[in-house]
């Protein structure tokens, strides 16, 4: 309309912004505090070097950060606290790769197994969490508990579980919740009771609580199985449609 069209470059840059640096293969420093020839931070230094954009790509565009900082091959990178920690063990995959997590860290790794007696397997399970806690040398933990009749069998199992884990840690307790966890959580929040809570999801702590595994999916968690050899129980209830949870992990 009267104007010559902008360069290519242009068009995701105001007029008044400056043009970026170019830097060439050797230019990766990042950061205020980096300067050339000489420490961070260091006075008279030269401008930091932006590295300028590769072929291809838009100016102002960079390409997303991966959904787990430092994945390699599959393999899930995660932080663990160090110190006595608790982890809760139910010998499904999320929470065999979490112990498993925990053994390769500095923590001070001890395992708490609950046996509900509502299945069929869940002895079975008890043997397979024994036998792999011993296999690592792993002190264990092993609670029997009788839930209440009524009432939200899961919830009350959660409940239950929870109490034990704040009677016997020595320090911090974890879980194996993951993102695919939390975005079910979510989801059956705003189904049962829409609002803003319903949106908060599972914090990563709260109180002794901890559940590192939360930026990582339960895809993730299972090539991490994969790629160390790991095996696991599978739980039938996850599937089970009679249990709201597992309606809206297959439905939705």
């Amino acid at each position: 309309l009267g104007h010559d069209p902008l360069p290519r470059r242009r068009l995701l840059r105001a007029r008044d912004q400056p043009r970026l640096a170019r830097g060439g293969a050797s230019a990766r420093r990042r950061g205020a505090g980096h300067r050339r020839g000489g420490q961070p931070g260091a006075p008279g230094g030269d401008a930091p070097v932006v590295r300028g954009d590769r072929p291809g790509e838009a100016e102002g565009l960079r390409p997303a950060a991966p959904a787990v900082p430092g994945r390699v091959a599959g393999v899930v990178n995660v932080e663990i606290p160090s110190g006595p920690l608790l982890v809760l063990v139910s010998g499904g995959g999320d929470s065999v790769a979490l112990l498993d997590l925990a053994l390769r860290s500095d923590a001070q790794v001890s395992a708490l197994h609950v046996n509900y007696g509502l299945r069929e397997g869940a002895d079975a399970d008890e043997a397979f969490v024994r036998s792999l806690c011993a296999q690592h040398a792993v002190p264990l933990h092993i609670e029997r508990v009788v839930l209440p009749a009524g009432g939200n069998l899961q919830d009350q199992a959660r409940e239950a579980r929870y109490a034990l884990a704040e009677q016997l840690a020595e320090g911090l307790y974890a879980t194996g919740h993951t993102a695919s966890d939390q975005a079910e959580t979510v989801l059956y929040r705003l189904a049962v009771s829409p609002g803003s809570r319903a949106l908060q999801g599972m914090p990563a702590r709260r109180g002794r609580l901890v559940r590192p595994l939360l930026g990582v999916t339960r895809e993730e968690v299972r090539a991490y199985l994969r790629e160390r050899d790991l095996r696991r129980r599978e739980d039938p209830s996850n599937a089970d449609r009679r249990f709201a949870r597992a309606r809206v992990r297959h439905d939705l």
